[in-house]
């Protein structure tokens, strides 16, 4: 009997193990090494999943948010702007943010274009400091120097 018991436990482990599909070539060695630790959170870590509901109520979710800032802006400021993006989740955002119905389900759009404006114009790669006070600021007679 505990033969049995031990047998299909582990057959019911291996079967639980293999669920997901294997990462091409690409995924697993053209992106940094950033993108790399996303993608195992997404892949082998995600166990999870097949026993609770524990999406995201942000769209993008949070870790494809996070993989978009890191190959946008790189690994030190993409990570940042990926856990502020994690403190965020389902807080404050949630009250703010608009709701769209995505896949059937209720979501807050928050899209890394909507948190990097204050980085670079997308545009041209420069920085959104103005050097020159605004036409409205010289009517009122403010001068920042």
């Amino acid at each position: 009997m505990t033969v049995c018991l031990l047998f299909f436990s582990l057959l019911l482990l291996f079967t639980g193990c293999s669920i997901h599909k294997p990462s091409t070539a690409a995924d697993r060695y053209g992106e940094s090494p950033g993108s790399q630790i996303i993608h195992f959170y997404q892949g082998p870590l995600n166990h999870l999943s097949a026993v609770r509901y524990g999406g995201c109520p942000m769209h993008p979710n949070c870790s494809e948010y996070g993989l978009s800032a890191i190959e946008k802006h790189g690994a030190l400021i993409g990570w940042m702007m990926m856990f502020d993006r994690l403190t965020r989740c389902g807080l404050d955002e949630t009250h703010l943010s608009p709701e769209v119905i995505v896949d059937g389900r209720w979501k807050y759009i928050d899209t890394l274009e909507q948190n990097d404006f204050w980085w670079c114009s997308a545009n041209k790669n420069t920085f959104l400091i103005k050097t020159q006070p605004s036409e409205q600021s010289l009517q009122w007679g403010i001068s920042i120097e």
